[in-house]
C-alpha cells in the first residue's frame, strides 16, 4: 500500500518527470519506494546526531498544494540522495509563522528563545503570488453607475465612498458554510495576533485574556474592520479559505487604510468557491 507521502511523490514525478511514464512511475515507487533510479535504500540511511541523541530530520509540512509539491522534492533529495531519514511532523502549522517557529524544535519556545529562529536560508527557486480578486461585474457595476473604481484602495475609504453598496450584506451569508472564528488558525494565534494589536492599537479587533491574544468576532464568524464595526451593514464579505489564507494581511490593510471589510473562512474548498456565488464578495 503506497502511503500519504508516497502518493505526494508520485503526483510530484508524475507532473514533473518528462523520461518516465506516470504508470511505470506508480508502479516502480509503490514496488521499491524509492523515486530515484540511483536513490539510497532506507536501509542504509542515518540519524541525525548530537551530544548522545539520534534523530531524523524534522520536516513541518504546511497544509496547501504548493507545500506538499515543495516539500516532497526536499523529503526525496534528503533521503535518497543525502542518505538521512527524515520525519514529518503530523501537526500541520496554522500559517508560515508558526512554520517558522517550528524550525527551533518546538511551537511555543520560539516565544522565549527568538535568538534561535533560523535565518532564511534563501529560496528554493520556486515562487509564488496572492492578491484580492473582485469580481469584474462588481468593478463595471460601480464604474457605470458612479465612476467609482473599485481596483483602487482608496476607493473603499467609507468617508469619501460608499463601495458597500456595490457588495452583499454580510449578514445575509449562510453562516454553516463558514468556520467559527475560534477554528480559524490565523484568528487565534497568539503571537500574529498580538503584533497586530500593538501595531494598529485596534481593542475592538482583538481579545486580551491573560495575555493571550485572539482577534474577535461579534458574531462568531465574521471579523470586521473598525471601518465598518459600529455600522455592520456598511461591511464587504472578504471571504479566503484553509486556516485563513491571507487574513492577517487583510486585517493590516483594512486597518490601516480604513476599508470596510468583514472576513471570513470558508470551511470547505467547495464552499470557498460556492460562496462569491450566491454573495457578491472579495
Amino acid at each position: 500500500m503506497c502511503s500519504v507521502k508516497c502518493l505526494r511523490r508520485v503526483l510530484l514525478w508524475c507532473l514533473l518527470s518528462n523520461w518516465i511514464s506516470g504508470k511505470d512511475l506508480v508502479a516502480s515507487t509503490v514496488a521499491s519506494s524509492l523515486c530515484l533510479p540511483s536513490g539510497l535504500n532506507p536501509e542504509f540511511r542515518k540519524n541525525l546526531s548530537k551530544a548522545g541523541e539520534s534523530y531524523p530530520v524534522g520536516v513541518v509540512l504546511a497544509d496547501w498544494s504548493s507545500a506538499h509539491v515543495t516539500s516532497a522534492v526536499f523529503e526525496i533529495l534528503i533521503e535518497e540522495v543525502l542518505g538521512y531519514n527524515i520525519y514529518v511532523d503530523p501537526r500541520s502549522p496554522a500559517s508560515t509563522l508558526d512554520g517558522i517557529y517550528a524550525l527551533i524544535g518546538y511551537y511555543a519556545l520560539a516565544e522565549e528563545f527568538h535568538g534561535e529562529i533560523p535565518i532564511e536560508a534563501g529560496g528554493m527557486g520556486y515562487t509564488g503570488s496572492d492578491g484580492v480578486y473582485v469580481p469584474k461585474a462588481i468593478l463595471v457595476e460601480a464604474e457605470n453607475e458612479t465612476g467609482l473604481a473599485l481596483e483602487y484602495y482608496k476607493s473603499y475609504h467609507p468617508q469619501w465612498f460608499k463601495p458597500w453598496v456595490y457588495f452583499g450584506n454580510v449578514s445575509d451569508v449562510d453562516t454553516s458554510m463558514v468556520l467559527p472564528c475560534h477554528l480559524v488558525g490565523h484568528f487565534t494565534h497568539n503571537a500574529s495576533t498580538f503584533v497586530y494589536w500593538s501595531k494598529t492599537g485596534d481593542d475592538g479587533g482583538v481579545t486580551i485574556v491573560n495575555n493571550s491574544y485572539k482577534v474577535f468576532c461579534a458574531d462568531g464568524f465574521f471579523w470586521r474592520a473598525a471601518a465598518c464595526r459600529s455600522s455592520p451593514w456598511k461591511c464587504i464579505l472578504f471571504i479566503t479559505a484553509g486556516d485563513g489564507w491571507g487574513a492577517r494581511a487583510v486585517m493590516d490593510k483594512a486597518t490601516f487604510l480604513s476599508m470596510p471589510l468583514a472576513i471570513a473562512v470558508a470551511n470547505s474548498a467547495v464552499n470557498y468557491v460556492t460562496i462569491p456565488h450566491f454573495y457578491k464578495s472579495f
